[in-house]
């Protein structure tokens, strides 16, 4: 743990700066490095670990010299190389606030910034990013029950909606959702801005989901009455046309907004409620882990509504099974198979299928398919060193034996890392995970030779690059290495594109730095590029990016 005096373990203060800023960068780059799929945390996850780093890095300096452990300055490219504005556009810059003293405001009352996104508009260099306060999104959800459980003896009646409410902005982190009050009250703060898009889904199936544009740019009231819509019904049955009875079955607007599932009753019946629209119906099969998850194609449903029936047409189940052992070794205990459907026999495409089955003791593992063709993968567990395998697409058309595969060991990978001029890279992270199969991750640093080494699994691994961060001239740089190939690999380290700004928040008018918030880099798919804290006093930031794998 780093500690908060001005000398540790002996170090000069200069030492323990540097010390203190690689802490820093390394902090940012874990703080969301479990979101290497792309899926940025939800805001209060990160809020722990940003108090931690508040308190290591409360003595970290602004600027720095970029120097090496031995003294020796590096050369940063020239401030003009590139043309920074033609790939401003392809970017954007999320910001997560710390949620720490940095945001309390000049009478000490915390502020509760959210995350937001920015586009780069223009160029890289300068970009000042400012928060500004959130603003109240709230009101009332009722909704007409078509069959409510009063007994009025009324047709219907207007009653308060148990109900999801949701805004979302795509491409962004700025989403937030609630639920509502016994009474239908609901609340939440917003970023304010255009574009969102509102969800409210009710609990009840029978009580239409709704959709639409917003724009939040200061505080909202909305009074929302969701009306009995338009009915989906139908029936899932197999391929004889026999009811299936416990099909949880949902619909899902063009939007991407989903309704609370019905279960199909013992005459394999279903009810959903809609506003018009476009939309597919989605059966998540029985909960046996076995049944296939099946997409009818986008129709439109108008006033009139629309019935729909989901056939499962083949039910056939055969047993599938194999084993594991390791290289070397006798049984993979706890391993697992993975099953994911590319095409099963009889289905449309729109069909999804992932079964996993685990290995026994012997290293033995069995399951029931459904005929079709399937992508295998076989992994250990998570702390087995060995090599996990795919034995590609496999058709199975009856009851098949897979046979045993033997899980190749680690290797020890004797690496470096040097900078595009060929030198060593000293005090390099490299972070490493799995591609497919259980994503483990493996990391290592460099010595002060810029070399690496560990304990790997023989195959391709998505890898980032990450520079100790008094080699400010070097970007966080994504790679592909694969040691099945090569388990010496020289990997080479960019200089990138500078990106440097500010980030500020409104406080009573004022702009005011704020520290120790988390500025993310993203290309226009959401691959993380680079990752910075901002600095204490200015709440300037400065990171190099590279272009994603």
């Amino acid at each position: 743990m780093i500690g908060m005096s001005r000398k540790i373990g002996g170090r000069s203060a200069s030492q323990t700066e540097e010390a203190l800023r690689t802490a820093q960068f390394e902090v940012a780059y874990h703080l969301h490095r479990i979101g290497r799929n792309h899926v940025p945390l939800e805001p209060r996850m990160i809020r722990p670990l940003v108090l931690f780093s508040l308190l290591a890095l409360t003595s970290a300096c602004a600027e720095f010299d970029i120097m090496g452990a031995d003294n020796t300055t590096f050369s940063e490219p020239a401030e003009d190389e590139g043309d920074y504005g033609n790939v401003a556009g392809t970017l954007r810059v999320d910001v997560f606030p710390s949620y720490g003293v940095a945001e309390a405001d000049a009478d000490g009352t915390a502020l509760d910034l959210l995350p937001r996104t920015f586009e780069m508009s223009t160029d890289t260099r300068g970009v000042d990013l400012v928060l500004e306060p959130p603003v109240l999104l709230e009101g009332y959800v009722t909704g007409y029950h078509v069959a409510p459980t009063a007994a009025s003896g009324l047709p219907g009646v207007e009653e308060p909606v148990a109900a999801r409410v949701g805004v979302r902005r795509e491409d962004s982190v700025q989403s937030r959702a609630t639920v509502t009050a016994d009474d239908g009250y609901f609340q939440t703060l917003v970023v304010p801005d255009v574009g969102y898009r509102l969800d409210v889904t009710p609990d009840d199936p029978e009580i239409a989901l709704y959709t639409s544009e917003l724009h939040l740019l200061e505080d909202t009231y909305l009074d929302l009455h969701l009306v009995a819509g338009s009915a989906l019904w139908g029936q899932v049955i197999d391929g004889v046309g026999n009811p299936l009875v416990g099909v949880e079955v949902y619909a899902e607007s063009v939007f991407g907004a989903k309704t609370a599932a019905d279960v199909t009753d013992v005459g394999g019946e279903f009810l959903i409620r809609v506003q018009s629209g476009a939309y597919s119906i989605v059966a998540e099969g029985r909960n046996n882990g076995r049944d296939p998850t099946v997409a009818t194609e986008l129709l439109f449903v108008g006033e009139e509504g629309s019935r729909i029936d989901v056939v499962y047409p083949n039910l056939d189940f055969y047993s599938v099974g194999g084993r594991m052992t390791p290289e070397n070794g006798t049984y993979v205990r706890d391993g697992a198979a993975r099953f994911t459907a590319v095409s099963l026999d009889g289905y449309p495409n729109t069909t999804s299928l992932v079964v996993e089955a685990r290995t026994d003791d012997f290293g033995n593992f069995d399951t029931r398919l459904l005929a079709g063709t399937y992508e295998v993968e076989l992994f250990p567990s998570d702390d087995q060193e060995l090599t996990p395998v795919a034995l590609g697409e496999v058709t199975i058309d009856g009851p098949t034996d897979l046979g045993s595969t033997v899980l190749p060991a680690f290797t020890v990978a004797l690496g470096s890392v040097s900078d595009p001029t060929g030198g060593p890279v000293a005090g390099a992270l490299l972070d490493c995970v799995e591609i497919g199969f259980a994503e483990r991750v493996y990391t290592a640093h460099t010595d002060e030779a810029g070399q690496f080494g560990m304990m790997v699994p023989q195959m391709a691994l998505e890898c980032d690059l990450v520079p100790p961060a008094e080699r400010g001239d070097l970007a966080l740089t994504p790679l592909v290495v694969d040691l099945a190939e090569d388990d010496t690999p020289e990997l080479t380290m960019e200089h990138g594109q500078l990106v440097t700004g500010t980030v500020r928040y409104t406080d009573g008018g004022a702009l005011r730095p704020l520290e120790f918030a988390v500025v993310e880099v993203r290309d226009a798919k959401g691959q993380l590029l680079g990752t910075a804290l901002t600095n204490i006093g200015d709440g300037s930031f400065s990171l190099r990016v590279t272009s994603a794998r």
